[in-house]
């Protein structure tokens, strides 16, 4: 079975912008706790796919969480999950 191996130089070769953007304020450190993600230790595919449902529920409340942001600058009246992020 033949395999095509994709590396994604641009990985390398680009600045990640949330290194450098409001460099005081920490950004990427905060962002980096909101996006964090424990990988699996098992390639079992029950865990597999509650990891990924898991992950899926991650990243739709900071979604919504960051959509309201952008529409209300707030998030007084937001009332999607709330969760320890």
């Amino acid at each position: 079975m033949p395999y095509i191996l994709d590396i994604d130089l641009d990985f390398f070769s680009t600045k990640n912008p949330f290194r450098d953007i409001y460099e005081r304020a920490n950004l990427y450190d905060k962002l980096a706790k909101l996006y964090s993600f424990k990988r699996p230790s098992s390639c079992d595919p029950e865990i597999l796919k509650e990891v990924s449902a898991a992950r899926d529920e991650q990243l739709s409340e900071l979604e919504g969480l960051f959509t309201m942001l952008d529409l209300e600058r707030s998030l007084i009246d937001y009332d999607g999950p709330k969760t320890t992020r």
